[in-house]
């Protein structure tokens, strides 16, 4: 859950609910009253859920991988958005108030997404709760790093602002469609200036393929 606009002035909770598309997927809910209101319905599985250094909410889906698979979004004003439905098959957001407020970040890839680190600079990492089942792998841990790293102190108010909307920037094994890029990591390791064509190396600590982007 994220305390809302700040843990040092909370008003609200906003908070996943980890059921399935008919259900609330985000919601808000007012300290004061515990009056809740639903700001997302259509996610399934909504998991984790964190503030961004820039300012919005960070939100994912824990429904494993592949083009049918957990995406991560992001919102702003989480206060002004009221009633949205995502269509999870194009992953666009209509209805209710405030559906231009919330976007999919492709770039994080689709896969069970659980725990969500976000650091000062905007690098992200993440889990990917994919259990071992009939001789499969399991998941991995992940690190995403965007294609310019976030410096200023101004809280970004429109999803076209944030750092994984810059220009693509292409990895070498061709994550993503959009900002940043993507390796699984177990620990953090140099990350490039921003405007530096160089990328942190990779380390893998299982065996996993690459997640979709789409």
């Amino acid at each position: 859950m994220v305390l809302w606009p700040s843990a040092a002035n909370a008003q609200y909770l906003i908070a996943c609910n980890e059921e399935g598309t008919a259900q609330p997927g985000l919601q808000r809910i007012n300290i004061a009253t515990g009056a809740a209101a639903t700001i997302v319905t259509g996610t399934t599985v909504c998991d984790p859920v964190r503030q961004t250094p820039w300012g919005p909410i960070l939100f994912g889906e824990e429904n494993g991988g592949g083009p049918t698979g957990g995406r991560m979004y992001e919102l702003v004003d989480p206060v002004g958005t009221t009633g949205v439905t995502l269509d999870r098959t194009t992953g666009l957001f209509t209805g209710g108030t405030g559906a231009t407020n919330l976007t999919a970040r492709p770039a994080l890839g689709r896969l069970s997404f659980e725990g969500l680190g976000i650091l000062p600079n905007g690098v992200t990492y993440y889990g990917d709760e994919n259990r071992p089942s009939a001789g499969t792998a399991g998941g991995a841990y992940f690190k995403f790093v965007p294609t310019s790293l976030y410096t200023r102190p101004t809280v970004r108010s429109r999803t076209s602002q944030t750092p994984r909307t810059h220009p693509v920037r292409s990895s070498a094994s061709g994550w993503g469609s959009e900002a940043g890029t993507r390796t699984t990591a177990k620990a953090p390791s140099s990350v490039s200036a921003p405007g530096s064509r160089s990328r942190p190396q990779p380390t893998r600590i299982c065996a996993h393929s690459p997640p979709h982007s789409t």
